[in-house]
């Protein structure tokens, strides 16, 4: 019984969008939640095909007030090469 309510709990948990998730995380609203789109160019399937040597770090930025709380979030992403 304990198993099954652990699963639907993770099971929930993933199938939470990831603004829900971040705004839960640093206590703003949803509105407040800026998620940019993963770049393309680094997956090995991308013209021209073979491995690129590169991948795209996730960065959370939290924008925060003159008292320090947090007020917006931006996820943006950073190309790295490897």
């Amino acid at each position: 019984m304990g198993a099954l309510f652990f699963g639907m709990y993770w099971m929930g948990y993933f199938l939470t969008p990831e603004k829900q998730h971040l705004a839960e995380k640093y206590q703003v609203s949803q509105d407040a939640v800026f998620i940019a789109p993963k770049p393309r160019g680094c997956d090995s399937k991308d013209a021209p095909v073979g491995n690129k040597h590169c991948h795209y770090d996730r960065k959370e930025e939290g924008i925060r007030d003159d008292r320090g709380k947090v007020t917006a979030v931006y996820v943006t992403w950073d190309k790295m090469q490897e």
